[in-house]
């Protein structure tokens, strides 16, 4: 029960500190406690996707996702300033990754709640590579604007974290295509498919539109 209550502890601290007016990045001491807090986390989320077919607390998408989301919610609330910068940029590749991964293993039992995440981490990544601070009401980024007299500069993510995420979301695109076309194939479409299948593929066709605009592989820009 301690371990527990020192975790939410951490959380509500972290999340804490993002929600004031962001005029410095974490402390060394600060972002030492969200690594060891999601590390802590993604360990144990792995453990029990592992044991998904058996006696595991994640044994449908939907619990995944559930256990997944407040993670990539603090992430996102780190500051874009500094090493901070660096640090929501690592952390969220290997979210990134991990879900990109771990979706496929599952049935689908929550097309909406998928897709909703899916796009959280779309405009998440977009906050990012803009370096904008994360509105975790609205949803989406918004620009960083810092008192004139404060000598802190935004951190644009590094060539070799784009090349990493590009090649993250290329693949990970691909096995979600394949993971849909299984679980509702193509081939079944007729007259009589219901509008959701129909509309669940297309904006599957649109996952991570704003990023890879942003990031130049889309054809024409994001506003």
């Amino acid at each position: 029960m301690s371990t527990s209550l020192d975790s939410e502890s951490k959380e509500k601290s972290i999340q804490a500190q993002s929600n004031t007016t962001i005029t410095h990045a974490l402390t060394s001491s600060q972002e030492r406690r969200l690594t060891d807090h999601i590390d802590e986390k993604i360990l144990e989320i792995q453990r029990q996707y592992k044991k998904r077919q058996a006696s595991s607390s994640l044994r449908s998408l939907s619990s995944y996702i559930k256990a997944m989301y407040p993670l990539l919610t603090l992430v996102l609330m780190v500051p874009p300033i500094g090493t901070s910068a660096h640090l929501r940029a690592s952390l969220l590749l290997r979210l990134t990754g991990d879900l990109l991964e771990c979706i496929p293993g599952y049935e689908p039992d929550d097309f909406g709640r998928l897709l909703e995440m899916l796009t959280e981490l779309d405009l998440g990544w977009l906050a990012v590579l803009r370096s904008q601070v994360w509105d975790s009401e609205l949803r989406h980024g918004i620009d960083l604007v810092l008192p004139t007299d404060t000598i802190v500069q935004t951190s644009p993510i590094s060539q070799t974290d784009r090349t990493r995420l590009r090649s993250l979301l290329m693949s990970g695109t691909d096995k979600l295509e394949e993971w849909l076309e299984e679980m509702v194939p193509l081939a079944e479409t007729t007259d009589d498919t219901p509008e959701g299948v129909i509309e669940i593929r297309e904006m599957f066709d649109d996952l991570f539109h704003y990023t890879l605009a942003e990031m130049g592989e889309l054809h024409g820009a994001v506003s």
